[in-house]
């Protein structure tokens, strides 16, 4: 993270970014609102009501 000048509060760690053969960066994955793409399951408004709301 860095502060509020743009500066790093931390150094970065002294190992190698996680990273392979097939893949150097998989947040997209994640945040993905295609359902074929990622990991998890993308809902509508009313399919996530029905899911997550209040019983």
């Amino acid at each position: 993270m860095k502060d509020s000048d743009g500066n790093w509060r931390l150094p970065p760690p002294p190992y190698p970014c996680l990273e392979t053969s097939e893949s150097k960066m998989n947040l997209d994955d994640f945040i993905c609102m295609d359902a074929r793409v990622g990991y998890g399951e993308v809902y509508n408004l009313s399919d996530f009501v029905q899911h997550f709301g209040v019983k």
